[in-house]
């Protein structure tokens, strides 16, 4: 698998044209104020100029859809899927009782299943946030 190569771009001072450089350099250029976020820059290989903020927003838009797309694609540790399987068994537990007894126990028929689930979902929501996904593949330095 090829990998993605980091892209140069050009950027104009007072008509002169420099460049190549890297986003992330034009980036610490904007902070220490020695170009303007309205700054033109075009892509090494491109015609089209455009204002430094505008790719700025468009490679934070990606930054995050990446981020979101690894997110999606975690699975859930399987000892959530134990917590679902526990929940159906005290449902039908409870309910196996409640009509045994000819009466329906709140408690065993709805409350516990729901908290056995509740903690099924807790533990795959914690997995996601604890970093317990995927990590993301670091980008090799072109050779």
């Amino acid at each position: 698998m090829a990998s993605q190569r980091t892209p140069l771009y050009h950027y104009r001072v007072k008509d002169k044209i420099v460049g190549p450089i890297c986003l992330t350099d034009l980036h610490a250029l904007l902070v220490s104020k020695k170009i303007l976020p309205d700054t033109m820059i075009r892509e090494e290989h491109s015609q089209c100029w455009m204002p430094l903020a505008t790719e700025l927003r468009r490679q934070e838009r990606l930054a995050r859809l990446r981020a979101s797309a690894f997110m999606l694609s975690c699975r859930p540790p399987k000892s959530c899927l134990l917590f679902y399987i526990i929940a159906l068994l005290l449902l039908a537990c409870g309910v196996a009782h409640s009509i045994m007894l000819h009466t329906i126990l709140y408690m065993e028929v709805v409350f516990v299943p729901a908290i056995a689930f509740f903690m099924g979902k807790m533990l795959m929501y914690m997995h996601l946030l604890t970093g317990g996904m995927r990590k993301m593949p670091a980008q090799e330095p072109e050779r």
